[in-house]
Order: C-alpha cells, then sequence, then structure tokens
C-alpha cells in the first residue's frame, strides 16, 4: 500500500488544534488566574495541557493509522506523539512571553472591552480617532478579563500542535 501525502492529515491536525483550542478556553473560564503563573494555578494549565495533548495527538494518531494501513501499531502511535509534545512546548513557552500576546490580545479586547484598544501602545481608539481614556496595558488588561490571556496561549498551542501532529504523521505510516 502506497503511504498517503502528509498534507492528508491536515484535517485531522485542525481537529486536534479544535480539541486544544476549547480546552484552553475552558480551563481559563474555570480557573480564572488572578494573576499570571504564581499561585496553585502555576502547575494545572502546563501539566492539563502535556496531558490532553499527548491523549489527543495518540487517538488522533491512532485514527490516522487505522484509516491508512487498517491496523494499529503502539510503538509507532506513541513515536508519533513526541512532535506533538515539542511543539506544543515551544507554542506554549512563545505563548508566556507578554510581547507575543499582544497581537492575538488586540484582537479579541474588543470584544471584551466594547472598543477598539491598541494594546500596544496603551491608548483606546474610538471611531479611528485617539483619545485620551485611560492607557490599557497588555498586564492590566489581563488582569481584568484573563480569558484574554487564554485565547493567547489557546492560539499558539492550537498552530503548535497542528504543526505537531503534521511532523508526526510519517510515524503513523511507518508501519503500513
Amino acid at each position: 500500500m502506497a503511504h498517503p501525502d502528509i498534507t492528508s492529515n491536515l484535517g485531522t491536525a485542525l481537529i486536534g488544534a479544535c480539541i486544544m483550542f476549547i480546552y484552553i478556553i475552558i480551563f481559563y473560564i474555570f480557573h480564572a488566574p488572578s494573576s499570571k503563573f504564581d499561585h496553585g494555578f502555576s502547575w494545572g494549565l502546563p501539566i492539563g495541557i502535556i496531558i490532553t495533548v499527548f491523549f489527543t495527538s495518540f487517538f488522533l494518531n491512532a485514527a490516522s493509522q487505522w484509516r491508512a494501513c487498517k491496523t494499529l501499531h503502539i510503538m509507532s502511535l506513541l513515536k508519533s506523539t513526541y512532535p506533538s509534545l515539542v511543539t506544543t512546548s515551544i507554542g506554549f513557552g512563545i505563548a508566556l512571553i507578554p510581547v507575543c500576546r499582544i497581537p492575538v490580545a488586540s484582537a479579541i479586547a474588543p470584544f471584551f472591552k466594547g472598543k477598539t484598544v491598541d494594546v500596544v501602545k496603551g491608548k483606546s481608539n474610538s471611531n479611528g480617532a485617539c483619545c485620551n481614556d485611560k492607557q490599557i496595558t497588555l498586564e492590566d488588561l489581563e488582569k481584568d478579563k484573563p480569558l484574554i490571556e487564554g485565547f493567547s496561549f489557546a492560539f499558539y498551542i492550537s498552530i503548535a500542535i497542528v504543526y505537531g501532529l503534521i511532523w508526526g504523521y510519517p510515524y503513523v505510516v511507518e508501519s503500513c
């Protein structure tokens, strides 16, 4: 049997991204942190993400292997989860950098604030004209609405798991 093209796994990777996005948003809804990672919340998100990524990539890769080979090989499935864990760790690290969260916060903030917010400079914009309202920094915005930080983490980790699932796909079909 010929090995399927890696792009045939893109749909599976997008399903994994949706699962992780929903998981992180639900985590932030029910465990809204009062500040970044200084409290008991600090280990809940990373450990939860690693466990969820492992099982999500394992079961999605199992479905892909079953679809491609009509059989399951546990060792190749375990090898195929490692790239997802690596890329998700990198995505998590990127999401920890405040400068990297600013673009996502700028896109999401109008839904929470009811007006366009210039997060980079900390000034508010209303109808394209500059106003001298209270300046909003990223830290103030995330402290006021922790779900904005959750959207940033969900965005970067969802993209990372897509890369991980596509990168791990050759290990899925190696045993066909």
